[in-house]
């Protein structure tokens, strides 16, 4: 099967932050839960990164992965 007369068919990585806005909550998720803390054991990281999660409002989460395209 073949492209349609004048389409382009371009290949684009999943965990692009160009094209994948929502990319942009991991680096911010990261930073607020787990950054500059050390924690004893896996379940208090992930019940930090939770707590941090949990605090995410539509508005928030719609301000991390603003994107404006050019």
């Amino acid at each position: 099967m073949g492209e349609p007369p004048g389409a382009i068919l371009l290949m684009a990585l999943l965990d692009d932050a160009e094209l994948n806005p929502v990319e942009k909550l991991w680096p911010w998720l990261k930073k607020e839960s787990v950054h500059n803390n050390l924690f004893e054991s896996l379940p208090q990281l992930m019940d930090k990164v939770r707590l941090e999660y949990l605090k995410l409002t539509k508005k928030s989460v719609a301000l991390l992965c603003n994107r404006t395209y050019r």
